[in-house]
């Protein structure tokens, strides 16, 4: 990609207004050489860490132009259908997914598989930790080609999206039905306290103000309405194994790095009241991978992270496991923060 990207020094903490310190200078993009360096500053007194110099807006889809897409797997080869037939007996059984029609065989198949982390885990990890209960009315922000909206439909789920990617939003529509807005919660025509749960995944780093952002969202929520986050995590293992050539750092991409307790604060901030906060090792495979490559190469190859080599897909899968494992022991090992946060009634502060 040729010319420069026009960017602002950010200097100060967008939580408390402090000046922050360097963490890591002269980064470059990894992952799709969108040109210049970039530095990571941080706030020690918030546990806050930022992009600088930031991107101006306009010049944000430039950092994307060569991102890859969600591609869409075929849903139906006989390993699909059996994860989808496990899944469904867990959903029915233990999760509030009651619509689901069950034979006596798979309930009972549900109730055993529903006790073991394992398999318990990997379904509450597909449905973004959504229990059956909270059905309503769903969006989900950064909603990609629509995949996750279209199995939270069959599930029971009234669904809508916001995609920045005009193509995404595109390919969500037309081959989903999906209502799906492509922009941002900005331009949303969904009306306020309409909503019963708003999902981002992985989005919220990528935002220059994530308070606004979470302030939108509960403005758009119903009283008692669910937000749930995922987003990387600065007090992971592999942020402290591989440092600078962590892969979620992805400069320029990521304005933001929290940690878990600077997540709680931005919450807190944009008028949530806090259900759960944790850290997981849900995707870490990908991210243990893609930072040895870095770390070895200088850059991950701009590819998709599907197609990695199999000998990286096993050592990833090899560290995730450990992750895991270490997780109970070190509580905010995990490489993502996963929060669960609520609108209570009354007026945001």
């Amino acid at each position: 990609m040729d010319g420069r990207i026009l960017a602002d020094h950010v200097e100060r903490c967008l939580l408390c207004g402090e000046s922050g310190k360097p963490v890591y200078k002269n980064l470059p993009d990894r992952l799709f050489d969108v040109p210049g360096t970039w530095d990571i500053w941080g706030c020690s007194s918030c546990d806050f860490r930022w992009l600088t110099p930031r991107p101006l807006a306009d010049e944000i889809p430039k950092l994307y132009a060569s991102y890859y897409t969600h591609e869409t797997p075929d849903m139906d080869t006989r390993r699909l259908r059996l994860r989808k037939h496990i899944k469904d007996a867990i959903l029915g059984t233990v999760l509030h997914y009651d619509n689901i029609a069950l034979s006596r065989s798979s309930r009972r198949l549900g109730k055993v598989l529903g006790l073991l982390p394992f398999f318990r885990n990997r379904v509450l990890s597909a449905m973004m930790f959504i229990d059956g209960a909270w059905r309503g009315k769903l969006l989900d922000v950064g909603c990609g080609n629509g995949l996750f909206l279209a199995y939270m439909r069959k599930y029971g789920w009234e669904v809508a999206g916001i995609e920045p990617d005009p193509d995404e939003a595109r390919i969500a529509r037309e081959k989903y039905g999906i209502q799906v807005v492509a922009g941002d919660l900005k331009d949303s025509p969904l009306e306020e306290e309409s909503l019963d749960v708003i999902t981002m995944n992985h989005v919220i780093e990528h935002f220059a103000d994530p308070i606004a952002q979470l302030k939108e969202c509960r403005r758009l929520l119903k009283a008692g309405g669910k937000l749930v986050l995922a987003a990387p995590n600065i007090r992971s293992l592999g942020l402290r194994f591989y440092g600078p050539s962590w892969f979620n750092l992805d400069p320029p991409r990521h304005f933001y790095h929290f940690s878990p307790r600077s997540f709680r604060t931005c919450a807190e901030r944009a008028g949530f009241r806090v259900q759960s906060l944790r850290t997981i090792s849900r995707s870490s495979r990908v991210s243990w991978s893609g930072s040895h490559l870095i770390q070895k190469n200088g850059k991950w190859p701009g590819i998709n992270p599907r197609h990695i080599s199999l000998g990286l897909r096993l050592e990833g899968r090899m560290l995730m496991t450990v992750d895991k494992l270490l997780i109970p022991l070190l509580r905010e090992s995990g490489d993502e923060i996963l929060m669960i946060a609520t609108k209570d009634g009354g007026p945001g502060r």
